[in-house]
């Protein structure tokens, strides 16, 4: 939970900073909000258990949210945050399978700030570049007779995450959106020998972005 203090607190520390480097106010800058839902791919190494030959963490739901401030075509940022929820299935039926059931939970938060340049425009539709750089929290636990085990090898770290975004404009004031990125958190996962993985994954969400 304080991590995740810490991670509120750094995106309004970010967004602080934002609006004090906004241009004069002789340019006109369009403000919007997005919000998504889709799908983390977990990608590499990082996912695996250690010892037990299957995926300790796998894919599941992920949402993403953004405040976004523009100028011009090029000139755009947005305050950026995301959640993935990781699946543990796979994990936890293996260890069923050798008569200890566990419960297991696992996800990751990050919020950061984000370059939103436009490549490419029209009347009705725009296609962003999207390169990011945040605070990352991965987290998670696993239950073995009602006795609670943090997953302490799940570092909070600052990360990237790189990508393209499409817009489609519905109304004046809205559009939905379509995105997909890598997130990238170096050193993400360091076990207590000193064993390190980058978290790689893939985020794949679709939502609508409101105007105003």
């Amino acid at each position: 939970m304080r991590s995740c203090a810490a991670a509120l607190l750094t995106g309004l520390a970010l967004a602080a900073l934002l609006c004090a480097a906004l241009p004069s106010g002789s340019v006109a800058a369009e403000y919007s909000i997005g919000i998504g839902a889709g799908y983390f791919m977990p990608l590499g190494d990082w996912k695996a258990h250690r010892y037990a030959g299957v995926d300790q963490f796998t894919g599941h739901i992920a949402f993403q949210g953004d405040f976004e401030i523009r100028w011009s075509r090029l000139l755009a940022f947005a305050i950026n945050s995301c959640y993935a929820h990781l699946g543990t299935g796979e994990w936890s039926d293996y260890a069923a399978s050798l008569g200890d059931p566990i419960d297991a939970s696992a996800y990751i938060f990050c919020v950061g700030i984000m370059w939103k340049p436009h490549l490419w425009e029209d009347r009705y539709n725009a296609l962003s570049l999207l390169v990011g750089f945040n605070y990352s929290e991965p987290s998670g636990q696993e239950t073995f007779e009602n006795i609670t085990y943090d997953y302490d090898f799940m570092k909070a770290k600052f990360g990237y995450q790189l990508g393209l975004e499409f817009e489609r404009d519905i109304t004046p004031s809205a559009a939905l959106m379509v995105s997909i990125s890598g997130l990238i958190i170096p050193s993400g996962v360091e076990y207590a020998d000193g064993l390190k993985y980058t978290i790689t994954g893939m985020p794949l969400t679709a939502g609508v972005r409101f105007r105003f």
